[in-house]
């Protein structure tokens, strides 16, 4: 007999948090799930940790692969997991005793998202509604999934293994940052009739330190290839489900701006930050964001003289666009 829930935790190098995560999974008040850790090539001692495991309990099952990263591992889990659902858990997080239960999904339901306390440098609690959408409202879950970029990890999710399998859904091993998000995009495209919310933080997400990836400044070329990735995705959901994908376009655009200007302000020599600005406005992803003055000033929630300031400011682009 089958397990319900797969539960699938990456693991590279993570003896120093490793214990805390497995054994608050070991001590869910739910018991029907099976673990599989998967050991992507690690250093340290996490292969012997997850290999002692599985060795006093049966429901444990360690896969040992070469590195290939978060999303190689990942793929791996799906492709050995047999439960009905599938849910993510980082090797230095740690979930509550009832997150399973709370968080599975009932018979009708395509997936359902608990809250996320995050620890360590940065402690604060993103917390979303309790709530059920179901087709006709799901544009509201979309719009929040973008704004709160950590409600698109597959972490803090409960997933329908038969959804992931038709559609063919992995995550996408050419990159490391942003693939959560793609991946939990694909499964909305999917089409998913209902969908519920928690604001419980059952899910607990470590931040270790400014290395950490929730810190790392994303390279430049990775968040290209995320622009071109996210338009297809945005296409797809606009297929799919009855909202705004325009609007849905720019949302993400607003994030991934971030990321460029970050990644141009920490180049060392002013022509390096200057030619990296330049690359970020000259992309046609967005041209389509910088080149809507009105969108941007809704977005930042300007009103009067800063309002006014903004788009005095945004002038000298406008007249690069026009001339360009």
């Amino acid at each position: 007999m089958n397990p319900v829930v797969s539960v699938i935790v990456p693991v590279y190098n993570a003896e120093k948090h490793l214990y805390r995560c497995i054994d608050c999974i070991l001590a869910q008040s739910f018991t029907d799930f099976e673990l599989l850790l998967i050991n992507d090539g690690s250093k340290d001692n996490s292969d012997k940790i997850c290999d002692g495991y599985a060795a006093n309990d049966s429901r444990v099952h360690v896969f040992h692969k070469e590195n290939g990263g978060a999303s190689a591992a990942r793929n791996y889990g799906l492709d050995k997991a047999v439960g009905k659902y599938i849910c993510f858990v980082d090797a230095d997080d740690w979930i509550d005793k009832d997150y399973i239960e709370s968080l599975l999904p009932t018979e009708d339901e395509d997936m359902v998202v608990c809250s996320i306390s995050y620890e360590g440098d940065s402690n604060r609690i993103l917390c979303i509604s309790d709530k059920e959408r179901n087709r006709e409202c799901i544009e509201g879950t979309l719009h929040q999934m973008i704004d709160h970029m950590t409600v698109c990890s597959p972490c803090c999710k409960m997933m329908r293994r038969d959804i992931i399998e038709q559609s063919n859904i992995r995550f996408d091993v050419n990159v490391s940052a942003g693939e959560d998000m793609l991946f939990v995009c694909d499964y909305f495209s999917a089409g998913l009739d209902k969908i519920r919310t928690t604001s419980q933080p059952l899910y607990h997400y470590y931040v270790a330190d400014s290395g950490s990836l929730s810190h790392r400044i994303v390279d430049f070329a990775t968040t290209e290839y995320i622009l071109d990735c996210i338009k297809e995705r945005v296409d797809k959901l606009s297929k799919v489900y009855d909202w705004d994908s325009n609007d849905g376009y720019k949302r993400h655009l607003c994030t991934q701006l971030n990321n460029m200007l970050a990644y141009a302000k920490k180049r060392p020599s002013f022509f390096e930050r200057l030619k990296y600005m330049k690359r970020t406005v000259d992309n046609p992803h967005m041209y389509v964001l910088l080149s809507d003055v009105d969108y941007m000033v809704k977005r930042k929630r300007l009103n009067g003289i800063k309002a006014l300031a903004f788009r005095i400011s945004m002038l000298p682009l406008r007249l690069y666009y026009c001339f360009k």
